[in-house]
């Protein structure tokens, strides 16, 4: 599989086993075990031994078979200020195994009772052996923080990894969550799997913070503490972060600019940059000539190249 072939190429972002790093490259390694050891794709795996014992029967593994559902919601990005309606995309069904599945509310709220039943369906047949499912959840490494901006408000004193699973303690209650963004949609899982409490939240929106608002919400709702308003709280808390986010950009393209040399030009014509490049990592590029200059595509991305300053050449690649 070329995307694994490739990973050989990505540089290590910290010594092995010092520091964790999410890699969703790395859950496409896992399907391809699992069609190795069974001799099953990681789609047919999952459709046999997960999806139809539970009675999964609207949870689809690819997004492929999502795009001519007439019943699915349409996913939404900012553009801008504008919210606008995009379409899904398929290209993620390169990397099922990361997060290619869309599902609803009934059939999360199956699967949420299995987890919370250690792996068994609803007839008490197991699906996965309960030691395994433990696993699934016990620790696997330590985090020196979390990743969810949510976690300033939280105030938890541990934060792990389990196995797919982000976890913390909130009001003295272990948490274990994983969230979901991509292509315009956003979902959160959470459970207190001591309580037998789970909560699914999904959202046609790319990055719809609200989500975690409403995990904690019922979190609260099953307490003896007062509840918060995580709304009012997680708002400006995520209106801080767009401002900032905001500042930086803006100061980064402030800075780009006041670097930028004026009065130069590019060494050769531009039809003489035109063509074909390769990286070992990244893969095929290609450069056309148009009439609004160069011309980028690499993959589903292309966009308009623009002279900046100078010009280094090395090894058949080009650097502004």
């Amino acid at each position: 599989m070329e995307i694994i072939d490739r990973l050989k190429y990505v540089d290590a972002a910290y010594p092995l086993r010092t520091t964790f790093e999410y890699n969703n490259q790395m859950y496409v390694v896992a399907g391809e075990v699992i069609k190795a050891v069974t001799g099953k794709s990681w789609t047919e795996f999952v459709k046999q031994g997960i999806l139809e014992p539970l009675e999964m029967n609207s949870t689809f593994p690819l997004f492929s078979d999502v795009v001519n559902e007439i019943n699915s919601a349409k996913p939404h990005f900012f553009n801008g200020n504008e919210l606008e309606t995009t379409k899904y995309s398929a290209s993620n069904d390169n990397i099922a195994p990361a997060g290619s599945m869309a599902s609803n509310a009934v059939d999360m709220a199956r699967w949420i009772k299995f987890l919370l039943n250690d792996c068994e369906n609803t007839e008490g047949v197991t699906l996965l052996d309960r030691t395994v499912c433990q696993e699934m959840f016990r620790p696997q490494t330590v985090l020196k923080e979390s990743v969810y901006p949510t976690a300033k408000l939280i105030h938890s004193n541990w934060n792990t990894y389990g196995m797919g699973w982000f976890q913390q303690d909130y009001e003295g209650r272990k948490v274990d969550f994983h969230t979901g963004s991509i292509y315009g949609t956003s979902a959160i899982i959470g459970m207190i799997r001591d309580e037998k409490l789970g909560v699914f939240i999904a959202a046609n929106k790319d990055h719809a913070e609200i989500r975690h608002a409403l995990m904690y919400r019922v979190f609260d709702l099953f307490d003896e503490e007062p509840a918060k308003d995580w709304s009012s709280d997680l708002n400006v808390l995520y209106d801080e972060i767009a401002k900032e986010e905001k500042m930086a950009i803006s100061k980064k393209d402030s800075l780009r600019l006041a670097n930028r040399q004026s009065g130069t030009k590019p060494r050769s014509s531009l039809s003489e940059y035109a063509g074909n490049y390769e990286s070992p990592l990244y893969g095929k590029l290609t450069i056309l000539k148009s009439d609004d200059g160069l011309e980028i595509k690499w993959g589903n991305f292309e966009t308009i190249l623009n002279h900046c300053r100078y010009e280094n050449v090395s090894s058949g690649v080009l650097y502004p």
